[in-house]
């Protein structure tokens, strides 16, 4: 009888269910946490030999994330920002959740670049196909940075982080600003497509669409002035002293721009009037956008008709006048219904039967 009573205590134990801890619902952002912790416990490391040189070597506590994959630090990323919302509730204000959600995001992601690794056979990917998925497609760590950014229902404090560290000059010096810029130019189309995506979507955060727009514009434009400045002519003036802006390429005969420099610079110019033409609806006639976007959007949209070469003067000024081009849908979109019809099915595919005069059975 007893031995009864406690086989049915242990097959009951064992049927009930764990309940959930902060371990077992955020197991990448623990995992990161302990090891931070324990990089912080440690007391100073004595210098150890080098063999090769048998001279002093640090040793460093990025060591110790080394085991470890791009993916996993941004689902550390993902599970920290949530474990940082819920401070919400504890009455905290919005904008001290945010420091600690970023805090946190700093701490995950901090010795990513040390990780990173780009496929190089992954073959380029079309932004259309780029939207979110419960298991993001293994075709390379910039396609999972690129997909976080462009996900609306990422955490908004994460996805700005990314962008605003995907360009030199925008975020203050760290790995991620030296670099995630050299990654995102190896995903060029991508990048841009990304942008292009966040700046014009009519439901995205206007804080972003704001930041897409100055991510955009320090892009490209960082790549105009890098071709101005490698024309000859340009580096003998850049040499002699003389100070000689990019804006001044508007008139590339009067400076002697070889042919090269004025194509490159050209090829430039067009993506801006790509550009363009994704963002002139924000202050379109009857925008509803909000008044950061829309004089962000102008902001841009001007500085582009009065200093880049390359644009289309007509149609800027027709943006800036309210006469918004038709929208482009970069979006994934479902497939269209076919609607019924009365016509008779088709019948190219089916196989022809004679049938024989006398009655018998078709002949194949």
């Amino acid at each position: 009888m007893l031995l009864s009573t406690c086989f049915i205590i242990v097959a009951f134990l064992a049927t009930e269910p764990i309940a959930p801890t902060a371990r077992t619902r955020y197991p990448y952002w623990q995992m990161v946490e302990d090891v931070v912790k324990q990089i912080e416990s440690q007391p100073a490391r004595p210098l150890s030999i080098n063999d090769a040189l048998r001279t002093p070597g640090q040793e460093y506590p990025f060591e110790s994330f080394r085991h470890l994959r791009t993916i996993d630090l941004l689902r550390a990323a993902r599970e920290g920002a949530e474990v940082a919302r819920q401070q919400e509730a504890l009455g905290i204000s919005q904008a001290e959740v945010d420091q600690i959600v970023l805090k946190n995001i700093v701490t995950a992601l901090e010795y990513m670049p040390l990780i990173i690794k780009e496929n190089p056979d992954s073959p380029p990917q079309s932004s259309a196909k780029m939207h979110f998925t419960d298991s993001p497609p293994s075709k390379g760590d910039l396609d999972d940075l690129l997909i976080i950014i462009k996900n609306r229902d990422d955490d908004p404090v994460l996805r700005r982080f990314l962008l605003e560290r995907s360009v030199p000059g925008l975020a203050p010096p760290s790995l991620l600003t030296m670099s995630l810029p050299m990654y995102f130019q190896s995903r060029d189309i991508e990048f841009r497509d990304t942008l292009c995506a966040i700046a014009s979507h009519p439901g995205e955060d206007p804080a972003l669409q704001v930041d897409a727009i100055d991510v955009f514009m320090k892009y490209i434009l960082d790549q105009y002035e890098a071709v101005f400045k490698s024309d000859p002519k340009i580096k003998a003036l850049l040499e002699s002293g003389q100070s000689v802006s990019y804006t001044s390429a508007t008139d590339p005969d009067a400076l002697g721009l070889s042919s090269e420099t004025v194509t490159g610079l050209r090829r430039f110019g067009s993506r801006m009037n790509e550009f363009a033409e994704f963002i002139a609806g924000h202050i379109g006639e009857g925008s509803i956008r909000d008044e950061r976007v829309k004089a962000r959007t102008k902001e841009a949209l001007e500085f582009m008709r009065d200093n880049i070469f390359g644009v289309d003067k007509t149609a800027l000024a027709e943006y800036l006048a309210g006469n918004a081009p038709e929208p482009k849908n970069i979006f994934p979109m479902a497939p269209v219904p076919t609607e019924p019809t009365l016509e008779p099915p088709a019948q190219d595919k089916l196989i022809p039967v004679e049938l024989p005069a006398d009655g018998g059975p078709p002949k194949f």
